[in-house]
């Protein structure tokens, strides 16, 4: 059973990513969580926002892991909700259960916003809280000049028969830059879980499950993300003896 950290309200947590090379990295992503240490959110890592209420942690909790390689970072969340609605899309996917993400590359965690850090929203939404959306709210001064989703890898899913939302991410080394992907780098992340509900007057964004969550929420502050440190300690092979995934086969999971 993989360890775990449980997210702190307070802000300068810290993670360490494995690294994963290529050869390591196992077919099936949900066997991840078996040997990644991952951060766990639950009702107590939980804020409302517009007479939102959190129905218990059926209503919204979860887990996140990250891996890293020299490539990019892969980041993988897996929300319980008990009902998954979104009716929104593109730059307005944050109005309902989605994700946010905050990435200020370098670690130096400066105050700021756009220039100084990345956002990066993205969920299922309209027509029919199933449509993937993808999008980049903030870029860092060293940024490609336009974004475009599909240079980054995504796929999510919603299993309803187990009330579980899945998003796994891989955000290339460039669309992160100038982060420097090597073994003791830092790199400050914050990310929040918005959730909504179908009861009246509860759709919408209701709240957040956040990990350095006042990165995002309140007005975007880069000195308010947490803290990734990118361990050269190499994921061990599958314990199962599973053939590897290829990356290639990740980048182009869509």
């Amino acid at each position: 059973m993989a360890a775990f950290m449980t997210a702190a309200m307070a802000q300068d947590q810290e993670y360490v990513v494995r690294y994963a090379p290529e050869a390591a990295l196992p077919d099936d992503p949900a066997s991840w969580w078996s040997f990644v240490d991952f951060i766990e959110l639950d009702k107590d890592d939980f804020t409302a926002a517009g007479g939102g209420i959190h129905n218990g942690n059926e209503d919204a909790s979860g887990r996140f892991l990250l891996l890293w390689h020299e490539e990019g970072l892969i980041l993988m969340v897996e929300v319980t909700d008990d009902s998954h609605l979104n009716n929104n899309a593109g730059a307005d996917i944050w109005i309902g259960d989605s994700v946010q993400v905050a990435i200020e590359p370098t670690g130096e965690r400066l105050p700021g916003g756009d220039g100084v850090m990345y956002e990066y929203n993205f969920g299922l939404g309209a027509p029919n809280s199933a449509t993937p959306s993808f999008v980049r709210e903030l870029q860092h001064a060293e940024a490609p000049a336009e974004f475009h989703p599909e240079t980054v890898s995504y796929e999510f899913e919603r299993v309803e028969e187990r009330k579980l939302t899945k998003y796994l991410v891989f955000f290339p080394a460039r669309q992160i830059a100038p982060a420097e992907l090597k073994a003791d780098s830092m790199i400050g992340l914050g990310l929040i879980v918005n959730d909504g509900d179908r009861e009246p007057g509860q759709d919408g964004q209701k709240g957040w499950l956040g990990w350095g969550a006042n990165s995002i929420v309140f007005g975007e502050d880069a000195s308010q993300t947490n803290l990734l440190i990118l361990s050269g300690e190499a994921l061990g092979v599958d314990p199962a003896g599973k053939l590897a995934a290829s990356w290639a086969n990740i980048k182009t999971s869509r």
